[in-house]
This record gives structure tokens, C-alpha cells and sequence, in this order.
């Protein structure tokens, strides 16, 4: 069974930063990952859905591959089902001026995805987990949001 996970960030940019994150805790199987998408939602409430490959992402000091590299395989991953779904997900929790990271997991460990995710910041929008998993995970972000961080932005 997959874990679903919502996070929205003010702009495109910090979601990128969290999904190279997430590509450092595949590698180091804290995570196992069956589908990342990226809403878009621009101020006017228009949606841009990005569907990313979970198993081939570059590794996380390529940001500018990741991004090349969700621009390249959005026709792609738009057929399977799943991505489809979870895109439609996080796509019904947008905010308007805001840009939603979604993914599945059929494995996580909550604790080290928690506080590798803190430093950028955002909120969490929609899961599946646990409501004790769940607010570790608010608890993490709120705590490096709330304290100033500028880990996001370096």
C-alpha cells in the first residue's frame, strides 16, 4: 500500500529542492518511492501537473538536471495510472500561488524524511499517514519554518 504525502511550497524552486532531497533518501533507502508529481497552481487557479520519474532522477547536487529532467519525461509518465491519480491528488489540494510536491511510498522511515524535508520549509497539505506520523512530519517543518531557517534558501 502506498503512503501518500502533500507538501506545498511558495515556488517552483523550493519544491525542486525538496525533490532532489528526496532523490539523496532514495539512494539511501530511507525512502521507496512509486510516484512523485508537482502541481503547479498559478494565482489565478490555473494548473501545470508534472509527473516525475521516482527511479530516475538525478542525483541531488543536479538541480538543473532535475529540472531538465521532469520537463523531459512529463508525456511519459503521464500514462500510468498511477500517476495519473496521484496527480489528480495533489492537484484537488492546490492553493492557489503555490506549488504542491506529491509523492507515493510503498516504504519511508518518518523520522529521517521529517528532518530531511524541514529545512525547506512549506506545509503539509495531505497524507495517508498515521495522525502520530503525520505530526511528526508538521511538527519537523513547523519547528525549522517557525525558528527562521534559511537552509531553504541557501
Amino acid at each position: 500500500m502506498n503512503t501518500l504525502i502533500v507538501l506545498s511550497y511558495p515556488d517552483l524552486a523550493a519544491a525542486h529542492r525538496a525533490l532532489a532531497e528526496l532523490d539523496t533518501l532514495r539512494d539511501r533507502h530511507v525512502v521507496a518511492l512509486s510516484g512523485v508529481a508537482i502541481v503547479e497552481c498559478t494565482t489565478d487557479g490555473q494548473l501545470h501537473a508534472h509527473a516525475v520519474d521516482p527511479d530516475r532522477t538525478p542525483p541531488a547536487s543536479l538541480l538543473d538536471s532535475v529540472v531538465e529532467h521532469i520537463e523531459s519525461s512529463l508525456d511519459a509518465w503521464r500514462e500510468k495510472p498511477v500517476d495519473d491519480a496521484l496527480i489528480d491528488r495533489v492537484a484537488r489540494k492546490a492553493r492557489p500561488g503555490t506549488v504542491s510536491l506529491g509523492l507515493a511510498a510503498t516504504q519511508l522511515d518518518i523520522y529521517a524524511l521529517s528532518t530531511a524535508l524541514a529545512p525547506f520549509g512549506g506545509d503539509v497539505i495531505d497524507t495517508t499517514l498515521s495522525i502520530d506520523d503525520e505530526l511528526k512530519l508538521v511538527e519537523a517543518i513547523s519547528k525549522v519554518r517557525d525558528g527562521g531557517s534559511q537552509a531553504a534558501s541557501a
